[in-house]
Parts: structure tokens; C-alpha cells; sequence
């Protein structure tokens, strides 16, 4: 129940008619003007403060401190996610799996590594870090990262790195075991933003993963012209698919029988939301082809990303 001096006009107190108090001798007069405030008697409480100012002084002392503690956490909140924006995770390469799983775009965590322990050389690092970073991918211009030379370096590091975690597949594979499964996957790399949509979060560099299967059904959705067919979950991921199969040569499974009406993507160039300018990226993207073999379960480990239907993925 609320107490007698916030009851609504339908219950009204002895004290319901109480004048405001005149000067700070009396230390209720802050207290009385919130209450006339908190009960919509806005015209007693304004007229109190333009007659005495004392009014405001006593008012003041409730008002301003929480007013202040907001102020200040508003000011420390957004100095906190300027600067967890503005972290840099370069230092580290997220491998993560890329799938259709019905009408879903999921990804799925593989490991992450250190990029000084893929990368030995201190130059190498550095010339990949100055291009992953001159090709960052935003939500106006999703690409991969291309490199003037030594590009297919980086992806044999990359397909290492990624073939060392399917190593007992493929020894089981040669050795006859039933049950094995084999398939191709596209291997590229991309840097920006932490979050899947490319929007938010500290900057890290990702090694995409993607079986072929996976990139055909995207480049045949995105020939066909369909965008209502296009999988739901996030955009930066549908068009960073787009730029590997790109990279790959990857081509639709049929050709459109007609050409998309205005305004949808187009049947050669994938135009979509997000599609790098010409002529900024400079160089061979870091994309190659792999093969991969797991038995029955396939590595341990990782997280998926894509909704709760996918969690078994």
C-alpha cells in the first residue's frame, strides 16, 4: 500500500492541504515539495520555489544527488564501451565453422591461436596485421583480407592450423577405419569486429570455415536473386560466405532462368548490402580449398552461435 502522502486524490489525508513550508528553518520543505511533485500538484510546488527560494535550496538536496550518481554512471558506461570498442584482438585468430542449418545462418568455434604462433616471423606479422587492417570489414564493406604477395603463405599457415585439429581423421581414413567422413571446405580470413555482424566489439582477425556444400546453397540463393529465401541470423556472415566463394571460383548449383528484378542481388556480382568498393582491396585474398576428415563425433570443443535449435550443431 502506498503511504498517505503518495494516495492518489480518492484518498485524501488530514494533511492532504498542507502548505509547502517558507525558509530552510524548517527541513520538511524539500520533502512536502516532492510529495506535492510525486501527487501531480505541480502548480503549489512551482509557485513555492519562485516565491522562496529556500523551497529550492531543501528541494535540491533530494533531487541533485541521485541526479549526479546517473550523470557520472552514464559518463563511465560510455567511456567503458568506447574503450572495449576500441580494443584491438588482432594478437589472435578465432577459427569458426560457417552453416546453413534450415532457415538459420549458424557459426560454430573451432579454437582460437595465438597469431604469433602461427606466424613466427615479426615482419610476417606485420605485413598481415597492415593489410588485414587496411581491408577491416564494416557493415558497409564486408571483404576478405588480401595481401600484395605472399597470400597463399598465410592460407598454407591457416590450413595447419585447421588440419592439425582433423589429424586423427584423416590416419583413420588411411588406416581403413569405417565410417570416416570426408569433405571439401573453403578457408579464407577476414579482420573486424568481434561480433558476427560486423558492427560491434573489439576488432580480431577470423579464419572462416565453410564446406563447399555450404557455399554453393549461398551463391545459388544469391544468383537466383530470392532475398526472402536468404538465411536468417547475421548479415556480415551471409555476405562474408559470399566473398569466399568469390575468392574460390565457387558457382551456383543451377543458373537462373531469369534475371532478378530491380532492387534484388544481382545474377553475377552477388550485390548485396555490404559488397567492398572496387578497387580497395589490392592484392590475393587469403582463401584456399582443404580437405577435412573426422570420424564419428568429429573434435572436441567450440560453441556454436546461430540460436538455440543449433546447440547440438
Amino acid at each position: 500500500m502506498l503511504p498517505s502522502w503518495m494516495r492518489p486524490e480518492g484518498g485524501k489525508t488530514a494533511d492532504d492541504h498542507r502548505d509547502i513550508p517558507r525558509g530552510c528553518s524548517d527541513p520538511s520543505a524539500g520533502a512536502v515539495f516532492l510529495t506535492k511533485l510525486l501527487r501531480l500538484d505541480t502548480r503549489r510546488a512551482l509557485a513555492a520555489v519562485r516565491d522562496d527560494p529556500a523551497v529550492s535550496i531543501e528541494a535540491g538536496s533530494f533531487i541533485l544527488p541521485p541526479l549526479v550518481g546517473l550523470a557520472a554512471g552514464t559518463v563511465l558506461f560510455r567511456r567503458q564501451r568506447a574503450g572495449w570498442r576500441a580494443r584491438d584482438f588482432s594478437g589472435s585468430v578465432n577459427f569458426a565453422l560457417f552453416a546453413v542449418r534450415g532457415n538459420r545462418m549458424v557459426l560454430r568455434t573451432l579454437s582460437e591461436k595465438r597469431l604469433g604462433a602461427l606466424v613466427t616471423n615479426e615482419h610476417g606479422r606485420a605485413e598481415l596485421l597492415r593489410n588485414a587492417k587496411r581491408d577491416i570489414c564494416t557493415a558497409k564493406s564486408v571483404q576478405l583480407t588480401h595481401m600484395d604477395r605472399d597470400s597463399s603463405l598465410v592460407s598454407n599457415v591457416l590450413f595447419n592450423a585447421v588440419a592439425e585439429q582433423f589429424a586423427t581423421g584423416f590416419v583413420q581414413r588411411e588406416l581403413g577405419v569405417p565410417w570416416v567422413k570426408c569433405g571439401r571446405f573453403g578457408l579464407g580470413l577476414a579482420y573486424g569486429p568481434e561480433d558476427a555482424n560486423w558492427r560491434r566489439g573489439g576488432t580480431k582477425m577470423r579464419a572462416i570455415l565453410a564446406s563447399e556444400t555450404t557455399l554453393k546453397q549461398i551463391v545459388t540463393l544469391a544468383a537466383v536473386g530470392d532475398a526472402a529465401k536468404i538465411p536468417s541470423g547475421t548479415p556480415g556472415s551471409f555476405n562474408m560466405l559470399l566473398r569466399l566463394a568469390e575468392a574460390l571460383n565457387v558457382k551456383p548449383e543451377a543458373a537462373p532462368e531469369t534475371e532478378p528484378e530491380p532492387g534484388k542481388f544481382g545474377a553475377t556480382r552477388y550485390r548485396l548490402k555490404g559488397e567492398p568498393v572496387p578497387g580497395v582491396a589490392v592484392g590475393s585474398p587469403i582463401a584456399t580449398w582443404m580437405e577435412l576428415c573426422v570420424p564419428g563425433g568429429g573434435p572436441a570443443g567450440g560453441h556454436d552461435r546461430g540460436g538455440p535449435d543449433e546447440r547440438h550443431f
